[in-house]
């Protein structure tokens, strides 16, 4: 590619979520390994009471948990033990997660019980509740397994999730009273596409290999369901269940590992090759 060449697809911007279910930081950079973005998904809440995993898919008890905001004092290092985290309150407290009553300042701004495990020294095998039909009940839950799909993480399916700037645009063209922001998503890479770009373009990556700059290559190997976690409020987005219905509206795909059709936006991945990216890194899609 010459100097001039734009190349079809770029990476728009980076994500990192370093705890399940808060709200995380944007990257200009991340390192990328078998576990995904270094740092993501690396710590999470258990409920003290049931030794589950806190999780906003069950949002009558852990919708508070999008109100907080993570992120790591300074940037993780590969084969480093992973930094401290700061956390940010919406009560405006701000503190990090070796002070001494972190796990009660945490219990108390989602009134529940809480503590804060790491996924590389917590017990294996952890459950988390995960809404079952979330467009028609809140109540109806199953119950699944975190850290499978990479281990020392609290990924729910996969280590990696990806979504285009097509289908944002597609969304909000379709329900342009709504507020489909980025967060809502949460994804780690968002993939900007051509202008003209129309569709859930993404849908047809999955079973293919993407490469990002030289060297990073993603197995892409779902499409990803959404849950009633888009529909939350959080930080400057009100709570709005249009968010899912018009997906469900728009882009109802099978799902082999769940075994049903299910709204999906973006795909998941697992990592091939890791190695650091950054914003504006090309992104082909194997043909």
């Amino acid at each position: 590619m010459s100097a001039t060449d734009k190349p079809q697809f770029e990476v728009a911007s980076l994500w990192r979520y370093p705890v399940k279910s808060m709200m995380g930081e944007e990257l200009d950079a991340a390192e990328l390994t078998e576990r995904g973005l270094l740092g993501d998904r690396a710590h999470a809440l258990l409920d003290t009471e049931t030794g589950r995993v806190a999780s906003a898919k069950q949002p009558r008890k852990w919708g508070g948990l999008l109100d907080c905001r993570t992120s790591y004092v300074r940037q993780p290092e590969h084969g480093q033990p992973l930094p401290v985290l700061r956390f940010d309150l919406p009560n405006g407290d701000t503190f990090s997660s070796d002070h001494p009553e972190a796990n009660e300042k945490l219990s108390d701004a989602i009134n529940r019980r809480v503590t804060l495990q790491s996924a590389d020294t917590g017990p294996a095998g952890l459950n988390v509740e995960m809404v079952q039909d979330p467009l028609e009940s809140m109540n109806e839950a199953t119950e699944f397994e975190v850290g499978g799909a990479a281990p020392g993480t609290f990924f729910d399916l996969a280590p990696i999730h990806l979504i285009t700037t097509a289908t944002l645009n597609q969304l909000r063209d379709a329900k342009p009273d709504a507020h489909f922001g980025i967060s809502r998503f949460r994804p780690n890479i968002v993939v900007a596409t051509p202008d003209d770009t129309t569709g859930f373009v993404e849908n047809d990556w999955v079973g293919r290999s993407i490469t990002i700059g030289d060297d990073v290559q993603l197995q892409v190997i779902t499409a990803s369901p959404r849950c009633i976690m888009t529909t939350l409020p959080q930080q400057d987005l009100p709570k709005d269940m249009a968010i899912l219905r018009t997906v469900n509206q728009l882009n109802m795909v099978d799902v082999p590992v769940l075994g049903k059709k299910l709204p999906c936006a973006g795909v998941y991945a697992t990592v091939l090759t890791g190695g650091r990216i950054q914003g504006g890194d090309p992104v082909s899609v194997q043909a």
